[in-house]
């Protein structure tokens, strides 16, 4: 039994990356080094602050890292958070540039690292956006009222993605990882917010 629910999790997990590998014709090695550039610069910023890496595994829309918060300040978190969206601007910056100026065809990896930046800074509890306000509310207000607050504006975020991507899906046939990408953001918020 153990080895069943181990498997549908590693399905589930695996589904909505082969449902864009499917669906992205010739995109998903970009992808993949977008989301590498983002994943490594969390790694090495959280090296750089002094934490500890708890976990990393694979989750439905990416990797999952949990670090050990009780090794890093307020900053380092923050720190941390940030680095990841920060590699993939700085890599946008970069390939648009080299675009311009060198002739060099890499705007499919500069396009893809902008949008994946832009949505982990999404103010949503598993994102880091989301970690990101977390920090900025605890270091003012408390860790509980910062909590309190991630959830309800998660729940807000996840619900206004959910009818946007509906909307596509429903008028365009295109979506469908958006809205999977809704859902899974309003279940790790409710997890998050039975865990508190």
């Amino acid at each position: 039994m153990r080895e069943l629910k181990r498997f549908a999790g590693i399905l589930f997990c695996a589904l909505p990356m082969i449902l864009f590998c499917l669906m992205s014709g010739g995109v998903m090695f970009p992808f993949a080094a977008a989301v590498f550039v983002h994943e490594g610069a969390h790694l090495v910023v959280l090296r750089l602050a002094g934490g500890r890496l708890r976990s990393f595994a694979p989750a439905p829309f990416g990797l999952c890292m949990e670090i050990d918060e009780n090794t890093l300040t307020l900053r380092g978190e923050a720190a941390v958070a940030a680095s990841g969206s920060a590699a993939n601007l700085l890599c946008a910056g970069i390939s648009v540039l080299l675009y311009r100026f060198c002739s060099v065809d890499i705007l499919t990896f500069g396009i893809i690292s902008f949008l994946l930046a832009l949505l982990n800074l999404l103010p949503a509890s598993p994102l880091d956006g989301g970690r990101l306000l977390y920090v900025c509310l605890a270091a003012r207000r408390g860790p509980d009222f910062a909590a309190r607050c991630l959830c309800v504006l998660t729940y807000i975020v996840s619900f206004f993605w959910f009818l946007f991507a509906s909307y596509l899906l429903l008028t365009t046939s295109e979506g469908l990882y958006a809205v999977l990408f809704s859902m899974y953001i309003f279940v790790k918020n409710t997890e998050f917010a039975f865990s508190k």
